[in-house]
């Protein structure tokens, strides 16, 4: 910790000096770029990207920098050197610290520039000096409107009109930014600032607080090499059994599926990768403006997905349950309240210390009678077991089966989908009593429940038999007469439908034969008159590409949310490159300062989410269950709930990212290795 001197002199040199590099990323994005902030009466914690990937810093200052009550003018500042850690340092419930509002380098200049303008004078012949211990540092303003921050003599035209000593000038600091509050409509009266500053020995996060009047720069020095990912040998080795047996014992009893499949996905990986008119699009035409006119007949649409689809829509309602809090919160209401059965159907299910806790309860609903079923894709949660997104509690020890688990001590009847040919289920759905549904892109993880910006709906009425029948189908598949199995649950009674209510609702679906996600999607796109909006962890179908920006250039307004952070990695080659493209041709750009595994659009009125990326994996490998809507309340409040607030947190593109010659040869395979 530095001196209260010493801290003062580096506040003020930072706080006047000349601007830092420009970010060559949107606003914000050069050096460190905090992501979520919590503080707690001793300590704060900063979740950040950087050089080295995501990191956290952890700062317990316990009262090194608290303000002297006697001084009620004072302002205290200080300059910290916290641990920096690859993994998350905390072990306690995030409920025991609170969240801090984030402002982008944007709003830190704007303070900046208010703090000098108020007590520099900017006519370009006055200067004022401020004390630094035994030493003036002098401020002005050239005749060019540029400012300068000196110790050395000033030029013959400049003149020294007042002196101030440093709590002088800074006393007016927590009023300028009381007001910039304000205006931004932030509650509370503490902020975490990005400062954009990215030179060497950089200050790159200023923690303020306007009633205890301190400031806290944050000095982050560089970790070294990135931390090593915990990769333990049981669950590789058991990821290796798995798919042999997958290829083999398993294969036979699911041949059918498996070999259908196979075909479906060879088939298509060499018509698209191969299909390289997406890739060629060569507008040279000035990008046109918005045009003002009606969007698409969503009565005409609907009629025209009945004949594509060959089926009708369901009826029932939805909620948006957005982020790990609103949904794990209503879904373990859900789970204790369960008097019949509980059917979960997911990608991952972790031994995490938060989905163990799931299994607990799932395991006590079991003991009570409930009948539970968990139905599991094999590869992604095996690989997940070996690579761990979430630093676990001290002294947890988690077990390295969680279907032992689950059905240890309990009746839970679990099964594990095999992978043949690496395809996958990446379907997360859970049915309670047949009554309540719920559907979306969130796991059985941590890092669902407490980090990552995700979203599940929760669905009643109708659809829910509808998901039911599905559960039936996928669960017989993964049974010990795989196919045969299957079969009979296709000739099957469909679950009981029980009294209409509630709005159309229409279940999509990845399946091997039939892409109606896909299909759907891009036909809603080309029909579009006014806007499309669409947020995805993995933008990279080259169609998807084609037809969003053929709908820019007849007029549309395009938006698309891609996130700065991943599952796989900070912001992959492959999305980089589908952002330069949409950007080049007018798309709006925007990227979400985190992880955002969110997979949702909406084009002229009609919603469609779920499960599903926009990428080969999901539109043509994996099983995926998306659901979609024309019924204005819902759409209204997926825009409401989800896009306005994420427009609004993530900056937006500004010019292209920087390529690499391997990204193009990359781009032709990644869609299928990951």
């Amino acid at each position: 910790m530095c001196s209260l001197a010493q801290a003062s002199a580096l506040l003020l040199l930072l706080m006047l000096s000349a601007c830092s590099t420009p970010p060559t990323l949107p606003d914000g994005f050069g050096g460190q770029v905090a992501l979520e902030a919590w503080r707690s009466d001793t300590s704060l914690q900063i979740k950040y990207i950087g050089p080295n990937g995501l990191m956290y810093s952890f700062a317990d200052w316990r009262g090194e920098v608290a303000v002297d009550a006697s001084l009620p003018d004072a302002v205290s500042v200080a300059v910290i050197d916290p641990d920096v850690t690859g993994r998350n340092p905390w072990t306690r419930p995030p409920g025991t610290v609170r969240p801090l509002p984030i402002l982008p380098a944007s709003e830190y200049r704007r303070f900046r520039n208010r703090l000098l303008t108020t007590m520099v004078p900017t006519t370009g012949t006055e200067a004022i000096t401020v004390a630094l211990g035994d030493q003036d540092i002098t401020l002005y303003f050239d005749s060019q409107g540029h400012f300068h921050s000196t110790f050395s003599e000033l030029p013959g035209d400049i003149r020294i009109v007042a002196r101030y000593s440093l709590e002088d000038y800074l006393q007016t600091a927590p009023e300028i930014l009381k007001a910039q509050l304000v205006e931004l409509g932030v509650s509370g009266s503490e902020v975490l600032f990005n400062t954009g500053d990215v030179d060497e020995d950089a200050l790159p996060f200023l923690y303020a607080n306007v009633d205890t009047r301190l400031g806290a720069y944050f000095r982050l020095p560089p970790p070294g090499d990135k931390p090593v990912e915990q990769l333990t040998f049981v669950p590789v080795t058991r990821s290796m059994m798995h798919l042999v047996q997958s290829h083999t014992t398993q294969l036979v009893s699911r041949a059918v599926t498996s070999v259908v499949r196979l075909m479906f996905v060879v088939s298509h990986a060499a018509t698209d990768t191969f299909d390289l008119a997406p890739l060629l699009i060569f507008e040279t035409d000035p990008i046109p403006p918005l045009k003002q006119g009606p969007a698409m007949d969503l009565a005409l649409w609907e009629l025209e997905l009945d004949r594509l689809l060959g089926r009708r829509s369901e009826r029932g309602e939805l909620d948006y349950l957005i982020d790990g809090a609103a949904f794990f919160e209503r879904f373990e209401a859900a789970i204790r309240s369960a008097s019949k059965s509980i059917q979960l159907r997911t990608y991952i299910f972790d031994n995490d210390d938060y989905a163990l806790s799931i299994a607990d309860l799932l395991r006590d609903r079991a003991r009570q009678g409930v009948d539970v079923k968990v139905l599991f894709d094999g590869i992604g949660t095996l690989a997940a077991l070996a690579n761990p997104a979430s630093e676990l509690p001290e002294g947890y020890e988690p077990p390295q089966s969680i279907e032992s688990y689950l059905e240890m001590d309990s009746t839970v009847d679990v099964r594990r989908l095999p992978n043949p040919f690496l395809t996958g289920d990446h379907t997360k759905t859970t049915i309670v009593d047949s009554r309540l549904a719920y559907l979306g892109g969130m796991n059985i993880a941590r890092e669902y429940r407490y980090e990552w910006h995700d979203m599940m709906v929760e669905l009643r009425g109708p659809v829910v038999a509808a998901l039911a029948d599905d559960f039936d189908i996928a669960w017989a598949g993964a049974g010990p007469f795989g196919d045969i199995g299957q079969f009979f649950a296709h000739l099957q009674p469909d679950h009981e439908r029980g009294p209409e209510f509630g709005y159309p609702l229409r279940l999509l679906y990845t399946k091997p034969m039939s892409s109606e996600i896909r299909m759907t999607q891009l036909a809603a796109i080309r029909r579009a008159q006014q806007y499309v909006y669409v947020q995805n962890a993995y933008l990279t179908d080259d169609s998807f590409l084609l037809e969003l920006v053929k709908a820019r250039r007849r007029g549309v307004d395009v938006r698309v949310i891609i996130p700065l952070e991943s599952d796989r990695g900070q912001l992959t080659r492959d999305n980089i490159l589908a952002a330069n493209a949409l950007f080049s041709h007018g798309v709006r750009i925007y990227v979400y300062p985190g992880m955002s595994h969110i997979k949702a659009a909406i084009i002229d009125g009609w919603a469609c989410l779920g499960s599903a990326n926009l990428d080969q994996l999901s539109l043509r490998v994996n099983l995926e269950t998306n659901i979609a809507t024309s019924e204005p309340e819902a759409v209204d409040a997926l825009r409401e709930q989800l896009f306005e607030k994420d427009f609004k947190a993530s900056p937006e593109m500004r010019q292209p990212f920087p390529e690499i010659w391997t990204d193009r040869l990359w781009e032709m395979v990644g869609d299928y290795i990951f």
